[in-house]
Formats: C-alpha cells, structure tokens, sequence
C-alpha cells in the first residue's frame, strides 16, 4: 500500500502547535482515513504495516484511552492460564506498544533511547521506548498491542492472527485522552478539557478520526479471528466478558476461582496500584509527568464532570451523524 501524506501547514499547523507545542516538527495527515500523527510516522509506517506477523500472535486494538490497558491485562492473563505471578512483569515488556516511537518526535526519541541506556543498570526498565526489534525477538506466542486502524497494520492480520479490539463511549475517550496529553510532556497540551473535546469532534487529535478506528474495526466484528468488546460491558458484567476472551482464545472455560481471582487483580482500586501497569517505572524515569495518574479513573460516564449542556449537544449531533448507516450502538 502506498500513502498520502499531507504535511500541514498554515492555520492548521499554527492553530495545532498552538494547542500540543511538544510536537514542534509538525503532524501529518495520512490517506487513507485522513489519520492525524506526528511527523514522524511519515519516517515509521512502513515498519508497522510490514510488520512480520506469526500465526500464534495476539492483537489488542482500540483507539487510545478505551480500556486498552485493562483489556491488554486480562487478555493476557486468560491466554497464559492466570499467570499471576508472570504477571508482576511490566505489561508494556510483556504486551508491547507496537508504533511506540512514532509518537514522539525525531528528538525526543533520542533523548528516551539515551535515557534508557543510562537506566539500564538501575531499578527502571531498560526499554523506556518499545522498539520494534524487541517486538520482532520476543518467543511466540506474541502479544502486541496497537492504536493503528486497521487499514495502516498488516493486511493479512486478521486472517493470519487473533485480533482484540475494545470500544468505549467516545465522550469517556475524549475526556480521558485530554488528561493523558497532561500526563505526558511531549504530548502536553494547552487547551482546557471544554477545548481539548472541541478539538476531539474535528478530527485534531493524534489517532483522529475516531471513528474512522471505531467502524473499521466493528466492520470485522464477525470475522472468526476478531473479538469486539466494549469497554462499558467489560465494566457491566466482567465474568461474562472474561469467558467470551477466553472461548475467543481457545482457552478451557474458566473456573469460577479463576473468574474471582481475575475481578479481584482487575479490580479498579486495585489494578491502579499496581507496579505492572500503571506506568510508574515510565514516570520515575520522566516519560511521564509524576503529578497525575496513567491508571486515572476508569469510570463509565465520567464526561458527565466536564461537558457542560452546549458541548453535550455538539458531541450528540457528531456521534449521529457519523454513525449513519451503521447498527453501532453503545451500551447503556
């Protein structure tokens, strides 16, 4: 496949930089979908949609700020027959961010790759950025994880590989994408959340369109190697969901002591504390802010705190228009 790129320029390149000041070399526009990233995925694409797939392979796919963590953990665990104590090993060494690098710029890689030389004798992981080669030497089976739409990973992935992709109300999405940018300082953004949403619904943040991800991804919702969950049923009725994964992986049904083990470590109060997965090693480091939370609330309809009536409409009347012509609906 080849690509359109389309570097912006003018108002709208003042207008972003204006907004997400990290990012000074500038965003691209991607054909097809019209994807918004940082300049240098225009260096980095061709790495992940040639990216070399295994039949025993697992993808976790969502548009950031879904549940991704969440669902990469449970994923994980159910495949590896509750390995708990596997489990105390970093998730993003044991569930790798596949186009990690790409969402900095050409100098702040640098910088991470450096510092990860410097911590590699320390208490901090060595791999502060993912880079694909790690991916590329991990044993099979692989468990990988991707914000990317589909149209920009491997073409024969579904048909080569078990894929998981988890949905979240887009309101939830927007607010929750709005305090990562916070958390991270390349990313860090200037707006206030009522910005930041507006932003959101035009398509001007990384990984936007929305819902360009969202529908290409329900599209495969039937495909036998392709299991669609919503972060809301997750949440709802964990025990069913967890044996749907598990029936989706080929995995013997869970036991009802495996089911209570897996509430209990996914619990929310829980699972934010944990070492693992809620990026403290990355914000000992400095990747992240150490003022906020990467594990930040994990609440369903948490957008009711920010959107006031006037943005609520504005988000409804999007959500309806771009979901013409498709049976997608959320839970309630």
């Amino acid at each position: 496949m080849t690509l359109n790129f389309d570097i912006l320029g003018g108002e709208t390149k003042a207008r972003l930089l204006a907004a997400f000041p990290g990012y000074s070399e500038g965003f691209v526009r991607c054909q097809p979908g019209n994807l918004l990233m940082p300049l240098f995925f225009k260096k980095d694409w061709q790495t992940y949609f040639n990216f070399q797939l295994r039949n025993e392979d697992v993808f976790i796919l969502s548009f950031p700020k879904s549940g991704t963590t969440w669902t990469q953990e449970m994923v994980w665990l159910i495949a590896n027959n509750c390995d708990f104590q596997g489990a105390k090993k970093l998730l993003r060494e044991r569930v790798p961010f596949l186009e990690d690098r790409t969402l900095g710029t050409e100098d702040s890689l640098k910088m991470f790759l450096e510092m990860s030389k410097k911590e590699s004798e320390s208490s901090v992981s060595s791999d502060i950025i993912i880079e694909p080669n790690y991916i590329d030497a991990l044993p099979s089976p692989r468990y990988i994880k991707s914000h990317l739409p589909l149209s920009y990973l491997p073409p024969n992935l579904v048909d080569s590989c078990k894929v998981v992709y988890v949905a979240r109300n887009p309101k939830d999405v927007a607010v929750s994408w709005y305090f990562h940018h916070l958390l991270d300082p390349i990313m860090n953004t200037n707006l206030t959340v009522e910005e930041f949403v507006e932003f959101f619904i035009r398509d001007e943040v990384l990984y936007a369109p929305y819902w360009t991800n969202l529908i290409d991804a329900w599209n495969m919702r039937n495909h036998p190697n392709f299991l669609f969950l919503f972060y809301e049923d997750l949440k709802m009725d964990l025990p069913a969901q967890l044996q749907r994964i598990c029936r989706f992986l080929g995995k013997e049904e869970l036991t009802v002591d495996q089911i209570s083990a897996l509430a209990i470590h996914l619990k929310f109060d829980n699972f934010k504390v944990n070492p693992s997965v809620n990026a403290q090693e990355l914000q000992e480091a400095g990747y992240f802010k150490k003022d906020g939370n990467f594990i930040r609330k994990g609440q369903i309809g948490d957008w009711k705190n920010y959107f006031g009536e006037r943005l609520n409409s504005q988000f409804d009347e999007w959500i309806e228009k771009c979901t013409q012509g498709t049976d997608l609906k959320f839970p309630q």
